[in-house]
């Protein structure tokens, strides 16, 4: 044998400058296939929507207002106490430790004249410093108010104020309710 390929006789042997690198670049570059694939639109969009949706439910539980009435009513170790609104009508606390809440029920208030409104007070147990809880409008009709914090607060206090408002009652209470550790 003297080396040469009788099939391509007289043709000078040259190699392939290639030499199967391409199939190798091609292997090296996709691997076995087990690269990760890239997160579809969808998938980033529905968990966008899953966080907003959460803290959307977390800030409206926050931020809306507390039935504190409600709150109190279902309470299991409810206390409730009512008197006799000097002029007519009837006012109830009912308190609950468990659940640190109170509420104040009005019915039978007579009508005022249109200057005047009730206004039910809360006093600070420490100080005695009062905030209005609401105010009730002149046309005797009856009112629900809810609070929480029973132990900061030493009095409910309802009184007759002039319709434009008052810092603080103005007149003497025609119901006052004590509240203690006990309620």
């Amino acid at each position: 044998m003297s080396g040469t390929d009788p099939f391509h006789a007289g043709d000078a042997y040259e190699p392939d400058e290639d030499l199967g690198m391409d199939l190798v670049d091609q292997v090296a570059e996709h691997g076995d296939g087990s690269r990760p694939r890239p997160l579809k639109k969808w998938m980033l969009v529905v968990a966008a929507l899953a966080i907003v949706l959460i803290g959307g439910a977390i800030l409206l539980t926050n931020l809306l207002p507390k039935d504190f009435t409600s709150m109190t009513e279902g309470a299991k170790d409810k206390a409730e106490q009512s008197q006799p609104v000097e002029g007519g009508g009837t006012a109830t606390l009912m308190t609950s430790a468990a659940k640190d809440t109170g509420t104040v029920t009005l019915a039978g208030l007579p009508v005022l004249p249109n200057n005047e409104s009730y206004v039910l007070w809360l006093t600070d147990a420490k100080t005695d410093a009062p905030s209005v809880l609401t105010e009730i409008p002149s046309a005797g009709q009856g009112a629900t108010a809810g609070f929480k914090g029973n132990s900061a607060i030493g009095t409910v206090i309802l009184t007759v104020e002039p319709a434009e408002g008052s810092q603080t009652p103005s007149a003497e209470p025609l119901v006052t309710f004590e509240l203690n550790d006990d309620q």
